[in-house]
């Protein structure tokens, strides 16, 4: 471990101690300057964040101008929200076509108006949104990131459902949610929550209503239930929710059918307290 940190040490040695199964020694070659640039980045896939921690870092990027965008899309999205990330880190990453890097970079203060100004001509609704918004376009305002969120949450309404899927990673990111894969325990913070019922008001999509039909969060279901477009196989199915106020909007919903209202304004008779 001593020697990977060495930024004396031979670039043959730091090429063999890469092999090394000792997390901590690579590790500390990541943050190496001597570290030879192809063992570079091997590795910095492994530590993706301790990369911005490499002294040399100005250096490698005069070296390899390519050196951050060959770098896989799940790397990046984890070195684009860190708030040390260089504008140069971030211009290289600008030119990967990932949504969700893209759009951690418009989250990310550092970014030039140069790279700014290019992301505002993306093919991604989203991204353009965000940059659109960026502090090096509109300048010191109240609330940035949360109007960024908005902002990227409204346009998210409008993209395609694989896009959508691709960038709600991106939303839990911008309210700093440790993770966003599906098998993560962490809990979404309450804001996320709230974006995604805001965007449940505005979704015509049959497959993101039902994906919300089925969601935990009260509000969420409720949303559903008096939604325009919500088919009636999802009100039959909410007609018989645990909660009383999603059953309610089911009963009050223009499309549910005379006999499913009649038998939840039945069982409201029987238990007041079961529906309204």
């Amino acid at each position: 471990r001593v020697v990977a940190k060495n930024a004396a040490a031979p670039e043959a040695v730091l090429t063999e101690l890469s092999h090394s199964a000792d997390t901590a020694t690579r590790r500390a070659l990541v943050t190496n300057p001597a570290t030879p640039l192809n063992v570079l980045h091997e590795i910095a896939k492994q530590f993706p964040e301790e990369l911005l921690d490499n002294p040399a870092l100005d250096v490698f990027l005069l070296e390899n101008p390519t050196f951050f965008r060959d770098l896989p899309a799940p790397v990046l999205r984890a070195v684009v929200k860190r708030d040390h990330c260089s504008a140069g880190v971030l211009a290289q990453a600008a030119q990967v076509d990932d949504e969700v890097v893209l759009l951690g970079i418009c989250q990310n203060p550092a970014a030039t108006p140069e790279t700014v100004r290019a992301l505002q001509a993306s093919a991604s609704t989203a991204v353009r949104e965000a940059a659109l918004l960026h502090v090096t376009v509109v300048g010191a305002v109240d609330d940035w990131p949360g109007r960024l969120r908005a902002a990227v949450a409204r346009a998210l309404v409008q993209a395609e459902p694989a896009q959508r899927l691709r960038s709600l990673p991106f939303l839990r990111l911008a309210d700093q949610v440790a993770s966003a894969a599906p098998e993560s325990s962490a809990p979404a913070h309450p804001l996320f929550n709230e974006m995604v019922q805001d965007a449940a008001r505005a979704y015509s999509d049959a497959a993101v209503l039902e994906r919300l039909a089925g969601d935990e969060n009260r509000e969420a279901r409720l949303d559903v239930a008096w939604h325009p477009a919500t088919p009636l196989a999802l009100l039959e199915r909410l007609a018989g929710d645990k909660d009383w106020k999603v059953r309610s909007k089911v009963a009050a919903h223009p499309a549910t059918p005379a006999t499913l209202r009649e038998q939840l304004l039945e069982l409201h008779c029987e238990s007041p307290a079961t529906l309204w």
